[in-house]
């Protein structure tokens, strides 16, 4: 069992005076796959329809006519995976929503329909600011999407995730959506776009109404692994202003030892609108301050070695308090010696992420860890069963189950990743990158509290 917590954090090492590509040369109609950068890096990749482009300062990507990955994509490397090897992108997706669907129409009603307009103005003038709005993609090639999109041309299968931007064990990534460490936008409607990571081979669902904002994504990797971070601007829905991070979510499974840092696209906008996506920059860069198994985090302990826990001191964050009961350092990590096994750790400030790793035996065992503590008496938990998963909020001593989900538990003789998200407002609970309870709860009570602790009832 170990432990690795996060806070919000800042890294100044992630410079924008190093960036591995700034698209500062324009290149309005020429290919962009396989030129390179002004620092001389090639960009790799795939433009299948000849979309991909550079102007005013950015990258940009137009919509496809036959939506789908591995279509439209920019990538560098290949890098050897190491700690402390971070990707950060700076983009403003096109639109967060994009999502491939039959328009529901036949071309001749949209078309119809779009040049009535709201009526208000001369037909002609229209028609003329029409045809010659669309100079970044052709009337042409724009009418054609929209044909490919009708009835009854339309033969697509749904594909709701629009962009991918991380670490990928190929530069064209035929579906990033099953490998590497990655972004995934999600378009989930009237709430726009859903953010999502990619751990345990789940894709982890971190919230919903990402808004059409510039945003930096930042995935550092580990030997196994990586540590998602995100950013925009200020007051933006569920993310902090750079340069300030907000952690997202903790992988701690995948390995491949050769990948690439890559942007893919799959489908632009929605019912026939469309929005380009804009790359302002990306950057590769080792940080070596970075380069322990921990990263960013201000509370860490792969609880290896010898001894009991008692009194024993983190490998980042301070000394562990037993509270009842007694664990046991082994080479494979922590082991519980008595009964209702309680310990805790203060790290200097409350976490954004917390994340727990437990060998469940074959006989599945019961366990919960502990965040937002106070003290014993004041304090949250999520258990896991054999056969369930329970939130409940402790005050004054007296407990209060909060949610109880039956069917949700760790299998036997397995490896499981148990992660808390929370921003002192409102917190999610995961478990191997799966949403525990069905939701994330609004509670901002205890948010200033700063432990954390492991409890197992038996050993």
């Amino acid at each position: 069992m170990d432990i690795r917590l996060f806070n919000q954090s800042k890294i100044s090492n992630i410079s924008k005076d190093l960036w591995t590509d700034s698209y500062t040369n324009p290149q309005p109609k020429k290919p962009v796959i396989g030129t390179r950068s002004p620092s001389n890096v090639l960009r790799q990749g795939i433009d299948l329809e000849k979309t991909i482009s550079i102007d005013h300062g950015a990258l940009r990507f137009q919509p496809l006519i036959k939506p789908g990955w591995g279509r439209q994509g920019i990538a560098y490397g290949p890098y050897a995976r190491q700690n402390g090897l971070a990707f950060s992108a700076f983009l403003l997706n096109g639109h967060n929503t994009s999502q491939v669907g039959d328009l529901g129409q036949s071309l001749q009603e949209r078309l119809r329909q779009w040049i009535r307009g709201s009526q208000r103005e001369n037909l002609g003038r229209r028609l003329l600011a029409w045809v010659f709005s669309h100079k970044n993609e052709p009337l042409i090639r724009r009418i054609w999407r929209w044909l490919h999109m009708s009835k009854p041309c339309f033969n697509s299968p749904p594909l709701d995730e629009n962009l991918a931007v991380g670490w990928f064990p190929q530069a064209i990534s035929s579906n990033p959506l099953q490998e590497g460490n990655g972004f995934v936008i999600r378009g989930v409607g009237p709430e726009n776009g859903e953010l999502q990571v990619r751990v345990g081979g789940n894709l982890l669902a971190a919230f919903k109404g990402l808004q059409n904002l510039q945003v930096y994504y930042i995935v550092i990797l580990r030997e196994k692994g990586a540590a998602y971070y995100a950013a925009s601007i200020p007051k933006a829905k569920g993310l902090v202003a750079y340069p300030d991070l907000r952690p997202i979510a903790l992988d701690s499974s995948n390995d491949e030892p050769t990948v690439y840092a890559a942007i893919h696209q799959s489908v632009l906008g929605q019912i026939g609108f469309s929005v380009d996506t804009r790359v302002y920059g990306v950057q590769v860069q080792t940080i070596s301050e970075l380069a322990t198994w921990y990263g960013t985090a201000h509370a860490a302990d792969c609880l290896q070695g010898q001894g009991t826990l008692q009194s024993l001191a983190a490998e980042v964050g301070g000394n562990w308090t037993l509270l009842s009961g007694d664990y046991g350092r082994s080479p494979q990590g922590l082991k519980p010696l008595g009964n209702h096994n309680l310990a805790i750790l203060y790290p200097p400030d409350p976490s954004g992420l917390l994340h727990v790793e437990v060998d469940v035996p074959e006989t599945v065992a019961t366990f919960g860890i502990l965040w937002r503590v106070q003290d014993e008496h004041n304090l949250w938990r999520c258990q896991i069963t054999g056969n369930e998963c329970e939130l409940a909020y402790r005050e004054q001593g007296v407990w209060q189950a909060i949610a109880v989900a039956q069917g949700q538990y760790a299998a036997p003789s397995t490896r499981h990743a148990l992660q808390v998200v929370d921003d002192g407002q409102q917190f999610s609970l995961y478990l191997n990158g799966q949403l525990l309870l069905d939701r994330s709860f609004t509670d901002s009570r205890l948010q200033h509290a700063s432990g954390i602790g492991l409890y197992v009832p038996e050993a």
